[in-house]
């Protein structure tokens, strides 16, 4: 049986819808390293850069502080590898008026802060 255009062309579409998907995505770590402190990786793959890799990795510090129950955070270290490339913040977490200079978790993510906590996705490349 020979494949005509109609047939093959939607499964051609379907798979190169695949690929352009896969073709970015990341690998996220979060390390505790204190009950108040973490450290976030963030290995970026394919299409994405050092740049989606700084941004993703805010982000994931972000939705941490709310998900172990803190509101704000300060970033103590950070170190990246172009050829990877790959971001890695330290971030020392606090709760609501510890400290006034601290990032707040909810106002980084925006209005739908729940929303993104809930699904977050660690193997995205969009921040």
């Amino acid at each position: 049986m020979m494949l005509t255009a109609t047939k093959w062309l939607p499964a051609l579409s379907i798979t190169g819808a695949a690929l352009i998907v896969s073709a970015c995505s990341t690998t996220q770590t979060v390390v505790p390293l204190a009950t108040d402190t973490i450290q976030v990786t963030v290995a970026a793959h394919g299409e994405c850069d050092l740049e989606a890799a700084r941004k993703i990795a805010a982000k994931r510090i972000a939705v941490e502080t709310i998900r172990r129950g803190f509101d704000a955070y300060t970033i103590t270290g950070s170190s990246s590898r172009s050829y990877n490339p790959q971001q890695e913040y330290t971030a020392r977490l606090y709760k609501a008026g510890e400290r006034s200079a601290a990032l707040d978790a909810r106002a980084m993510l925006g209005t739908d802060w729940a929303k993104i906590v809930a699904e977050h996705d660690d193997r995205s490349c969009r921040a």
